[in-house]
């Protein structure tokens, strides 16, 4: 079903962020292009916390980023989970070389993980959590663009775990 309103399409984004909020004990929010379309169409000078406290109040389990990017520390490694402007397939390794860290990029709606040029640093493409085929943009005019591919990224003691719609959940459960 595809939400008629703005009204509608926000209490649809409150119930899939409370199933993220229930299924960790921590989560950390970072802008993306959707927060900042919204925080420009308010037309008022909303920070990131009003964009939180609008979705899930003063949820302690959340924390908002207060860019489009965050700095995350696991296993004596840096990681850098961003959601750039840019949304080209292989710019998770450009901006892994760019800033010598391990990069998560969200926004580019691709799913894989690579190296930099380096062969150093991680560099991956998260896919994202939308169903395809409820986004008017998708469904109003044929592209030869790829697939929005599922997916998420778990880092945990510096080593990532790239989830997808085929991912081994009885194997990842009995992870610690």
């Amino acid at each position: 079903k595809t939400a008629s309103s703005v009204s509608q399409e926000w209490h649809h984004a409150r119930i899939a962020i409370r199933e993220l909020i229930n299924a960790f004990d921590n989560n950390l929010w970072i802008l993306g292009n959707h927060e900042g379309r919204l925080l420009r169409q308010m037309q008022s000078p909303l920070l990131p916390s009003d964009v939180k406290r609008l979705f899930v109040g003063d949820e302690p389990k959340v924390d908002i980023a207060p860019y489009y990017y965050a700095v995350v520390q696991s296993g004596n490694e840096t990681w850098r989970v961003i959601h750039p402007k840019s949304s080209g397939r292989d710019d998770a390794q450009w901006y892994a070389s760019k800033y010598l860290q391990h990069i998560v990029m969200c926004h580019s709606h691709h799913w894989m993980m690579s190296r930099d040029r380096s062969g150093r640093f991680y560099a991956i493409s998260s896919g994202c959590v939308v169903d395809e085929a409820r986004l008017p943009y998708v469904g109003q005019r044929d592209t030869k663009m790829h697939k929005h591919l599922l997916g998420a990224t778990i880092i945990r003691q510096g080593k990532p775990w790239l989830l997808g719609e085929d991912s081994d959940w009885s194997v990842l459960s009995k992870l610690k």
